[in-house]
This record gives structure tokens, sequence and C-alpha cells, in this order.
């Protein structure tokens, strides 16, 4: 069946789901999402590997992890960054006034992963098409119907038979 959408001023309906009414607002993170891998894909075709490190080498400070909130003082939340570390996982305590600088550090670490997967990428690509430039498919021999010439089981009269 297929769906219908329509606008009313309440938001979007989808008619043949149960879905009932949708507001532009919660298709927002879809459209970011989708916007980012897009603008990553095309960003990923313009970089050669060389670009790719030196974007990798500019990354001067990074942390795994991620920032939780662990609490709520009188001065505000409490922080802690958690991770993992030989396959265990690991709290540190972030104090109040290190909380952008480690979330700076942070956000340079997932930089530094995606950097390395295009580099990865990038490499395999260019691997494959080089050892693939020179190779030419052979044509494939025609199956011809019956048996071909030189048999020698064929070409030899046959014992007892005149020729």
């Amino acid at each position: 069946m297929p769906i219908e959408c329509t606008t009313d001023g309440r938001g979007v309906q989808f008619k043949g789901r149960k879905s009932g009414y949708r507001k532009p607002e919660d298709f927002g993170f879809f459209f970011v999402a989708n916007y980012i891998q897009v603008y990553i894909v095309i960003l990923m075709k313009a970089q050669n590997p060389a670009q790719v490190l030196q974007q990798i080498a500019q990354i001067q400070r990074m942390e795994p992890g991620k920032l939780c909130i662990i609490g709520q003082g009188p001065n505000g939340p409490y922080y802690n960054l958690q991770c993992r570390e030989q396959g265990k996982p690991v709290s540190r305590y972030v104090p109040a006034d290190q909380l952008e600088v480690v979330t700076q550090h942070t956000e340079n670490y997932k930089k530094f992963e995606g950097l390395v997967s295009q580099y990865v990428q990038r490499i395999i690509e260019q691997t494959r098409a080089e050892r693939t430039a020179g190779f030419k498919k052979r044509p494939r021999p025609r199956n011809l119907p019956g048996p071909g010439p030189g048999n020698p089981r064929l070409d030899d009269p046959i014992s007892g038979r005149p020729a």
C-alpha cells in the first residue's frame, strides 16, 4: 500500500500508516544525519591520502571517551569521562574548569578516528585501482558443440574401419 503524505498546518500526516501526525522538527535529526553523511562522502572523494595524513598530523591533543554527568552539586553538574582501556571500562573525574578542554579533546579523538577511516579507505581504493589497472580480462573461449580439432581419439581413423 503506497504511503501518502499531506500537511494541514498541524504537521505531516502519513496515510496508510498508524503513525498519525509528524511535525517537521521530528525529521530534523534525520535531515542533519543525512546531510552530514552526504557531506562526508563528498569530502572523502575529494581528498587524497597525503591530504588526510596532513589533517591527522594537525591534531595535537585528543582523548577517547564520552563525557557524562554523574551528579548535581551546588555549583552545577559533576562530570566524568568514560572510556575503555585494554578492554576494561575506565571513568575519570573531570573538574568543571577542565570541561571545555576535555570536550575539545574528545571531539579531536572522534575527528581522528574519522580521518583514519578515510585514510584506510583511500589506500584500499588506490591499491585496488593499481591492481586492476594492468589486468585485462581474457576472452572466454567459445564452447563449440562437438569435439574440437586436435583430439587424437577422433582424428585417428577408427581401427578396423577404412578411413
